[in-house]
């Protein structure tokens, strides 16, 4: 399970924050994700999903779904049982299962894994962009992200598949060496309405909650 939850911290990053390398990138395919990215970061956006992890050793699939909403670097994510809320700063991470929430202020490594916002250096950095042709037709396009160490990654790509027409995302799969894929598929995105509650844990909402607070 945290497995999972891992993987989508990181997906949902991934495509909400990613910015376009220096060097080596494909002319369409930037132009392409810099409307992506711009058409993301208009507005808080809600969004249902599910997550696919595909065991290439045993060719068997888990499917995992959920929900999140996000504005900027402050995300809400709920799924299998596990909400995790973080406002920038903060991060609550509440197990519905035993009912315990955990309250950490996550360091700028760990941030890596939760924060679209400090996602964005790790793949201006190591990721080479490029269009697939051959998978892209009149409706969607299909971006390559390929990492410029591949030394240093668990994958060998990373593709990002767009709506032409809403300029939205609908698949990121990410291939890895091991022959396994993970698939992040949108089921819907959509603007939504956030206030000051939107990414804080109230507390009286839980009742009985065990608290562990290691800030």
């Amino acid at each position: 399970m945290k497995r999972f939850y891992v993987l989508l911290a990181l997906l949902s990053a991934f495509v909400f924050s990613v910015e376009l390398p220096a060097q080596g990138a494909d002319k369409r395919a930037e132009r392409i994700v810099s409307t992506t990215v711009a058409r993301l970061k208009r507005s808080p956006l809600k969004c249902d999903f599910s997550l696919v992890y595909y065991d290439g050793r045993n060719q068997t699939n888990e499917v995992q779904k959920g929900h999140f909403i996000m504005d900027a670097e402050k995300l809400r994510l709920t799924m299998s049982g596990i909400e995790t809320i973080f406002d920038g700063k903060t991060q609550w991470v509440y197990m519905a299962s035993n009912n315990e929430v955990t309250i950490t202020e996550p360091t700028p490594e760990e941030m890596k894994d939760i924060s679209p916002i400090v996602m964005i250096d790790y793949y201006t950095a190591d990721h080479r962009i490029v269009m697939d042709a051959e998978a892209s037709n009149d409706e969607y396009a299909v971006i390559n992200f390929y990492p410029v160490d591949l030394s240093e990654a668990e994958y060998f790509r990373i593709s990002l598949k767009v709506k032409k027409e809403s300029e939205l995302p609908v698949k990121l799969v990410i291939w890895q060496r091991n022959a396994d894929t993970i698939t992040f598929n949108w089921e819907n995105i959509e603007p939504v309405k956030v206030d000051g509650d939107s990414f804080s844990f109230r507390q009286e909402e839980y009742p009985n909650v065990v608290v562990n607070d290691l800030r």
